[in-house]
């Protein structure tokens, strides 16, 4: 059984049957990826460019960027430390992945709120069964992939059963990973180098989602999602080093966090459209955009205070 035939199977194990809590807990998953293993040629030799230069995959901004968002989470939302879990650099490969979304599955009720942030690589690769040709992936630690279905499949997952998910990618080709149509036409085309080493994650491994979902239970309510970008399907995107002591961050997110921390309770879409206008002031190529379950959705924050 492939990866998304066991995602499909988790997302039927799921129709809950509890009802909704009074007190809605808030569940983070943050993972932000810097280090990358070194790409090789056909030879196993380190990779160099034209210039004999050995090639680096690795980020700078990433680890901040999930790190600073978990603090706002705890400060802004007031959302309980114990209740986020922070996955870096090699913690979040296909194991640390699959046990973080063990955690967050098993977790969440009706009721509840979901946040999954992602900062590292993401990449385009063939695939003849999408309407473009193409399917966006995220990058994990051990160059393990995990494909776009699996954020739409959550999403609905998350809709049957009462919750409230934010899901905030923060990578190249992030506009792809909901699926869904989009109003903003990418600027630009980007191919991606992706090593002979990279792989989906392994179907196997989806065996432990499948036995961390609770037992059927039913929402009394419908819950929601909000899908944020920080660009278009087909756009790459910033990570930033600065020259002073400044720390290194995504563009989307290093603006993102400035609003959030002066306004948690800036309405999701307005927020996204003030970091576009931000970007695009300051002559970055990537158009962020958002998707959301409703056009209420769009107009709550991105989390509800605790």
């Amino acid at each position: 059984m492939n990866f998304l035939s066991k995602l499909r199977g988790l997302v039927l194990a799921s129709t809950l049957c509890l009802a909704a809590l009074s007190f809605a807990e808030t569940y983070a998953l943050m993972i932000g990826i810097n280090d990358y293993p070194e790409p090789t040629d056909s030879r196993g030799q380190p990779l160099r460019d034209e210039n004999g230069n050995v090639v680096s995959e690795d980020l700078f901004g990433c680890v901040n960027d999930v790190t600073a968002m978990g603090d706002v989470l705890k400060s802004g939302f007031k959302v309980k430390p114990d209740n986020i879990r922070v996955l870096t650099n090699a913690q979040a490969n296909e194991s640390g992945f699959v046990e973080g979304m063990r955690w967050l599955l098993r977790n969440a009720k009706p009721g509840d709120q979901v946040v999954f942030m992602y900062s590292g690589h993401g990449a385009q690769i063939q695939d003849a069964t999408e309407a473009d040709g193409k399917q966006e992936v995220l990058v994990l630690a051990d160059h393990k992939l995990v494909p776009d279905k699996f954020f739409q499949e959550l999403s609905n997952l998350w809709v049957k059963s009462g919750i409230r998910a934010t899901l905030i990618f923060d990578c190249c080709h992030s506009g792809g990973m909901d699926r869904m149509p989009t109003d903003v036409i990418a600027k630009q085309k980007f191919t991606n180098r992706l090593p002979k080493s990279a792989a989906p994650v392994a179907a196997q491994r989806l065996t432990q989602l499948q036995n961390a979902v609770v037992k059927p239970r039913q929402a009394q309510a419908p819950g929601s999602f909000a899908f944020l970008f920080a660009g278009q399907e087909a756009q790459t995107t910033s990570d930033l080093r600065f020259k002073d002591d400044s720390p290194a961050h995504g563009a989307f997110t290093l603006i993102m966090l400035a609003i959030l921390k002066d306004i948690p309770t800036a309405p999701a879409q307005e927020m996204v459209d003030v970091v576009k206008d931000v970007l695009e002031k300051n002559k970055f190529a990537q158009v962020p955009n958002a998707v959301f379950s409703s056009p209420e959705r769009a107009k709550e924050p991105i989390l509800l205070m605790n």
